[in-house]
């Protein structure tokens, strides 16, 4: 990895993680290259999301109107207060997700399964 992709993947991070929830103890964050375009890489997350019975009520925040240069979705899972924030950046060509919550083993299994599904 080269140290511009560092760099816009811990940009993306910090976007990443600054919505999520407050009172969230455990956060756990992760990235890499994009395979295919925006909308690809944002069906996918939500593919998997749905997968792992998160809600996918809420809407996905494009970047600009051409939907090239990047859109986040975020969601929580149930009624749980574990959330799901995944992001895909077409100018830099990385998607990032984080999932956080207050119990560690809940978050990670998440997290886990997540990550194993992508």
């Amino acid at each position: 990895m080269n140290f511009p992709k560092i760099i816009s993947l811990s940009s993306l991070s910090c976007i990443l993680l600054s919505t999520l929830p407050a009172y969230a103890s455990y956060i756990y964050v992760n990235g890499w290259g994009i395979q295919g375009n925006v909308q690809s890489c944002i069906d996918n997350g939500k593919r998997v999301a749905a997968q792992l019975k998160f809600k996918l009520d809420q809407d996905t925040a494009w970047d600009d109107a051409s939907q090239n240069s990047g859109a986040l979705f975020a969601t929580y899972k149930g009624f749980t207060d574990v959330s799901l924030n995944y992001r895909c950046d077409g100018n830099t060509g990385v998607m990032s997700f984080g999932i956080s919550g207050p119990d560690n083993d809940r978050t990670f299994e998440l997290y886990s399964d997540f990550f194993n599904a992508l």
